[in-house]
């Protein structure tokens, strides 16, 4: 005994007939016939292929999307007919598959208007274009209002200047539009942070959605917000840089200031430092202690350590970067007037400069 699956059918029935609806929606949107290449319908999506010779822009995936959910909304009548080919064929606005063979009678069907009968009877009326009016011997839902949603997945190309929309229906799209508020709100709530708190959750937020499940144009939006962010972070840093530079170098001359006399300064700074910190609050220090073997250690994501030495001094800089980042498991390399290098793991960074100060004790005696 055959019987018909009808909880499956359901749903391809809706995404059937949003195909149509899409169908139409494009010539809207698009202001321009675009003949419809394929399409497959299952109970999880709809796929749509059709004539285009570029992506559409986000505004135009928008637009689409938003015709198809508006005719969703009107809860317009789905009318199903059977009628003379050549009848059929003069309806004003008819879509048809490019190079299709139709039989004769044909099935139409019209999301919205009048009736088939009442296109064919007046076939010319600019009114029928307003409706999605197409041949097909598929099967459709009863009312436009039966999927309850829509939303357009993904557009690409396929080659030789033909386009695919990847769609879904009912409570699939209501989940794409669920995980899209949630994204938007976070991206929204990161607007609002500042300095080196951007990064991090910019990063995370453009992570997640890589993989989510979103409309189209949702995504263009928020891949353009993702990258003001990005934008953002680094503004900060660069901030973050300046204003660290400018700590460190007036920690390094207190330090040097204070040191007036010694015969050598090794010293690891309390501002968070990478690289270019540490060499300018090196040379802010060797400006206010000259003459003297000067070592600076700064931490943040590695261990750095600058070192400089006049000329004929016991202390050789490379030797003494790397007694020093030795500590951390790391090396530096130069001359044995200017040395530096770094480690990558900048948790035994105390030990370094204690080790610093050894190596410079056991050279100068």
């Amino acid at each position: 005994q055959l019987c018909v699956d009808y909880a499956r059918r359901a749903p391809i029935a809706q995404n059937h007939t949003t195909t149509h609806m899409l169908n139409y929606a494009l010539r809207a949107a698009l202001e321009q016939d675009c003949d419809q290449r394929g399409s497959l319908c299952d109970a999880e999506k709809l796929r749509f292929d059709f004539a285009y010779p570029k992506p559409l822009t986000a505004e135009q995936l928008a637009a689409v999307q938003a015709q198809v959910n508006s005719q969703i909304g009107a809860d317009l009548e789905v009318h199903t007919s059977t009628v003379a080919l050549e009848q059929a064929m003069a309806i004003n606005g008819l879509r048809a598959v490019f190079g299709e063979q139709y039989p004769d009678p044909v099935r139409v069907v019209s999301v919205g208007g009048p009736g088939v009968g009442q296109m064919v009877a007046a076939p010319d009326q600019g009114e029928w274009r307003g409706y999605s009016v197409e041949f097909c011997g598929g099967t459709h839902i009863a009312r436009s209002s039966e999927p309850q949603r829509f939303v357009l997945l993904s557009e690409e190309g396929l080659g030789g200047g033909n386009r695919r929309i990847v769609g879904l229906t009912g409570e699939r799209a209501a989940a794409a539009n669920a995980t899209s508020a949630e994204l938007m709100a976070r991206i929204d709530k990161a607007g609002s942070l500042e300095g080196k708190a951007i990064e991090p959750e910019t990063a995370e937020i453009a992570r997640l959605l890589e993989t989510a499940v979103v409309p189209a144009a949702d995504r263009k939006a928020m891949t353009a917000s993702i990258g003001a962010l990005k934008k953002r972070a680094i503004e900060a840093g660069k901030g973050n840089l300046k204003a660290a530079a400018e700590a460190a170098k007036a920690e390094a001359v207190r330090l040097a200031e204070a040191a007036q006399g010694a015969r050598y300064l090794a010293l690891l700074l309390e501002t968070e430092a990478d690289a270019k910190v540490v060499e300018a609050a090196a040379t802010a220090a060797g400006a206010a202690l000259v003459g003297v073997p000067l070592l600076v250690l700064g931490a943040g994501k590695t261990a750095c350590a600058l070192a400089t030495a006049p000329d004929g001094s016991p202390v050789d800089a490379k030797e003494w970067v790397n007694a020093a980042l030795g500590a951390c498991g790391g090396k530096g390399g130069g001359k044995p007037n200017r040395a530096q290098g770094a480690a990558r793991d900048p948790t035994n960074v105390a030990q370094a400069l204690e080790a610093a100060k050894a190596f410079a004790e056991a050279k100068l005696g």
